[in-house]
C-alpha cells in the first residue's frame, strides 16, 4: 500500500496504473497517460482537470444534440400521426408530452395547422403538465380556442391559450399539420 505524499508524484502513478481504463474516459491514449508517471501533482492535477472538463463538455453536447434530434423526430411523428377535421387536430399526446419535450433548449412548441391556426406553449408548461398528468386515458387536441388536453373521459381538462412568439428571441420546435394527411 502506497501513502500520499504532500506535493509528491502521487497523481502520476495512479494514472500510469490505470491508464488503460482511464484513457478512453479521459479521451486520450494510454500512452500519452503513463508518460505522465514523473509529473509533479502540482502540474497534473491542472491538466487531469482540464482533460475531465473537456470531456464534460462533449458529453453535455452529445446529450443536447441527441435530445435535440429526438424532440424534432417525435415532431415529425406528431405531425405524420395527426388527424385533421376542419380547424380540428386530434393527435398523440404521449408525443406531445414525451419525446416532443426532451430538448430543453426549446422555449416554445408552436402547433400550426397550415396558416389557420398557430398556438405556441412554453415547453416548460408542457412539461409541468406532463409531470402532473399522469392519467392513463389522457388525449389532445388543437383548435381555434387553443390546445387542449383531456383525461379521466374528460371529467379533467386543460386548456391553453397560445402566444405571439418572436423565433429570434426563442427557439420554437414547430409542429405542423396538414389538412388531408392522417395517420
Amino acid at each position: 500500500m502506497r501513502v500520499a505524499e504532500p506535493c509528491g508524484e502521487n497523481l502520476g502513478l495512479l494514472v500510469a496504473e490505470g491508464a488503460e481504463e482511464l484513457a478512453p474516459l479521459l479521451g486520450v491514449r494510454a500512452d500519452w497517460l503513463r508518460g505522465r508517471k514523473a509529473v509533479p501533482d502540482s502540474h497534473l492535477g491542472p491538466d487531469l482537470a482540464r482533460l475531465l472538463e473537456l470531456r464534460n463538455v462533449a458529453i453535455r453536447r452529445t446529450e443536447r444534440e441527441l435530445a435535440a434530434a429526438r424532440a424534432e423526430g417525435a415532431a415529425h411523428q406528431l405531425a405524420a400521426t395527426s388527424r385533421v377535421h376542419g380547424d380540428h387536430v386530434d393527435f398523440d399526446v404521449r408525443l406531445l408530452l414525451g419525446d416532443v419535450l426532451a430538448d430543453r433548449t426549446v422555449h416554445f412548441v408552436e402547433l400550426r395547422l397550415e396558416e389557420r391556426i398557430v398556438v405556441a406553449v412554453r415547453r416548460t408548461t408542457l412539461t409541468a403538465a406532463a409531470r402532473r398528468i399522469t392519467h392513463l386515458d389522457r388525449s389532445a387536441y388543437l383548435d381555434r380556442a387553443g390546445l387542449h388536453i383531456r383525461w379521466r373521459s374528460g371529467r379533467g381538462g386543460l386548456d391553453l391559450v397560445g402566444r405571439a412568439v418572436d423565433p429570434s428571441r426563442h427557439r420554437v420546435l414547430p409542429i405542423v399539420f396538414r389538412a388531408g394527411v392522417a395517420g
